[in-house]
């Protein structure tokens, strides 16, 4: 993936569609390789921007210049992090300039993989969480389809030019709702907290239907650590979206440290009833998560 840095630029902050020059597409529809400039690509958007999205996007990308530099270094192996805004005559915010996605990108639960592998890429998606959150920034769409395996088998996260300040449009996908908030509301802080537990135990467990996921997690041994097992079913099963356990608590338990849990803050619901069809199936390719392969 090519390098964003935080001192010299690679490129300017705003180009405009015709500078670029010529394009090829990369396969996945929206982004185009950028033929005059190696390693990068140009991210078109369907509904182009206005002014507002202009400045979102402006705002994304001048942040790593503010990050430390711990930060900039995860969003740079992790993330597509954009670094230019596409303009054209008619729209300000036509798309904007990434690092080229490497292909083939594998779903994380679409392989075989073994437990410690797991655990490092849930590692590598919480991390970039984690700089999200504590920039105030929400993802739309934390899922499987924008959590991915890279070609040098660390995890990419997609679609991070979609993130932004408070509450933003939300990305509606079967599965991934948040269980406490209207179908209608935007994705927030505590949604992204949602779903990225969500996301996380979904790769441990190799299960996709949420009853499922929740069950096997509550059946598990924690995958080594019991207190992993104890944040997810906080943060999958807490009745109050607003204390689901942050990012920095997952990280820290991810990385072995104790949780202690939230005490009288957290009131956490029952399991939810399996559905009639749909124990925990891992899939295709992946291996089944058992108390044996926990061990």
């Amino acid at each position: 993936m090519a390098e964003t840095t935080t001192g010299d630029r690679p490129m300017p902050a705003v180009l405009a569609l015709a500078e670029l020059g010529e394009l090829f597409s990369s396969g996945d529809g929206a982004s185009h390789l950028i033929e005059a400039r190696p390693g990068w690509s140009a991210k078109l958007y369907d509904e182009p921007g206005d002014r507002a999205e202009a400045d979102r996007l402006d705002e994304l990308v001048a942040l790593p210049a503010a990050l430390p530099a711990e930060d900039v270094a995860t969003l740079r192996r992790h993330t597509c992090w954009p670094v230019a805004r596409i303009t054209t005559p008619e729209n300000p915010a036509r798309g904007c300039v990434i690092p080229e996605i490497p292909e083939p990108l594998a779903p994380l639960r679409g392989v075989r993989a073994t437990r410690a592998q797991r655990l490092g890429a849930c590692r590598e998606l919480v991390a970039v969480a984690e700089v999200l959150e504590r920039h105030h920034l929400v993802h739309p769409d934390w899922s499987e389809d924008t959590a991915r395996w890279g070609r040098d088998a660390s995890v990419l996260v997609l679609d991070v030019d979609r993130c932004a300040r408070g509450a933003v449009p939300n990305a509606r996908r079967d599965g991934w709702d948040d269980p406490l908030a209207p179908a209608a509301t935007d994705a927030d802080n505590a949604t992204d907290r949602f779903r990225v537990a969500l996301l996380v135990a979904r790769v441990l467990t190799g299960s996709t239907e949420r009853a499922a996921v929740a069950h096997d997690l509550a059946d598990s041994d924690g995958f080594g650590n019991r207190g992993l097992r104890e944040i997810l079913l906080d943060a999958l099963l807490s009745t109050d979206r607003e204390q689901r356990p942050s990012m920095v608590e997952l990280s820290s338990v991810l990385a072995g440290e104790v949780y202690a849990g939230r005490g009288s803050f957290t009131a956490r619901g029952p399991l939810p009833a399996r559905a009639a069809a749909a124990a925990s199936t891992p899939s295709p390719g992946a291996e089944p998560i058992s108390v044996e392969y926990l061990d």
